[in-house]
């Protein structure tokens, strides 16, 4: 589930750096039909994606926002809520409502796609000390 790297990079560089398409197709050297083409098929796919997730996780859609890449569903069975990231050039990274410990070796990797996704996507500009407290302001900055 992941986006054609051109496609992501038209995504970044309007959504997460707040280029105007006319820039992003100078800086590309493309058209800006071509860049409009590309930024409404990436919508339109990472919302499919959110979409399909959904139903994977047998989820209800509290929000989905592709211009930041995350998603919010509610699990029905248990009742949770999870979250999900278009993480750039490696795709979805789901986490669910009771956290994450990024100091555990295993999720450290997670916690770190996910601040640099932050970052990319512009919801953040720089990480806090520690990557519990920066996750936290991350998903506070979604929920909002």
């Amino acid at each position: 589930m992941k986006l054609p790297s051109r496609m992501e990079e038209v995504l970044l560089l309007i959504y997460g750096k707040g280029l105007r398409e006319v820039d992003v197709a100078r800086r590309l050297n493309v058209s800006r039909q071509a860049i409009n083409r590309a930024l409404r098929g990436a919508t339109g796919r990472l919302s499919q994606i959110f979409l399909e997730l959904a139903e994977i996780l047998n989820a209800d859609i509290i929000r989905v926002n592709v211009r930041k890449g995350y998603a919010i569903f509610r699990g029905r069975q248990l009742n949770t809520k999870i979250y999900a990231f278009y993480i750039p050039r490696k795709g979805i990274r789901v986490l669910f409502k009771n956290g994450v410990n990024c100091r555990d070796e295993e999720l450290r990797s997670l916690c770190i796609d996910i601040i640099r996704a932050a970052k990319e996507w512009g919801m953040i500009e720089e990480e806090e000390d520690d990557a519990d407290t920066t996750l936290r302001n991350i998903l506070r900055i979604i929920e909002a």
